[in-house]
C-alpha cells in the first residue's frame, strides 16, 4: 500500500517531457530564430534554436546564415521544445528536425553557418563533430 503513495510522489521530481509537435518554417528572423506555424493551426511560435549561436544580420555571416534558413521555408518539420521554454525573450527553445531525421541546427553547423554554444548544449558531440568538419573545410565562419 505504501508503494501507491511514493510513486506519484516520485512523479513530482522528475524534469518534464519534452513537449513536440508538427509545423512548418514560415519565416526566419536571423540564423537561429525562425517562426514556425503549427499544424494543428493556432498562432505562429517564434523558435530560438538549441544548443548552437548564428552570427546576427549585421554581423559577418549574418546574411548568409538567415539566407540558408530562408531556404528551409515551408518545410515541414517536427519542433521538439527543450529544457525551460520560453527563454527569457518569449521564444520557444527547440531543436527542428525534419522528416529525414536531419535537424536544421546540424544544417547550419555542417555548412559553417553556426557555432555549437557549450553553455547551453550539453551532449552536443555530434553537432560539435560537424562544426570542427567544417572549420577543418574551410566552409562558412
Amino acid at each position: 500500500m505504501r508503494y501507491f503513495l511514493i510513486i506519484p510522489i516520485l512523479f513530482l521530481f522528475l524534469p518534464p517531457a519534452a513537449s513536440a509537435w508538427p509545423g512548418r518554417i514560415v519565416t526566419a528572423i536571423d540564423g537561429d530564430t525562425i517562426e514556425v506555424e503549427p499544424s494543428m493551426g493556432g498562432q505562429r511560435v517564434r523558435v530560438r534554436l538549441h544548443g548552437i549561436d548564428a552570427p546576427e544580420k549585421r554581423q559577418p555571416w549574418g546574411e548568409s546564415a538567415t539566407g540558408f534558413v530562408f531556404g528551409f521555408l515551408y518545410r515541414e518539420v517536427q519542433v521538439q521544445e527543450q529544457g525551460k521554454s520560453p527563454d527569457r525573450y518569449g521564444r520557444t527553445v527547440a531543436i527542428i528536425f525534419f522528416s529525414d531525421g536531419d535537424s536544421l541546427q546540424a544544417a547550419l553547423l555542417r555548412n559553417g553557418l553556426a557555432w555549437v554554444w557549450p553553455r547551453y548544449c550539453k551532449n552536443c558531440q555530434v553537432w560539435q563533430g560537424l562544426q570542427d568538419d567544417a572549420r577543418m573545410s574551410r566552409r562558412g565562419l
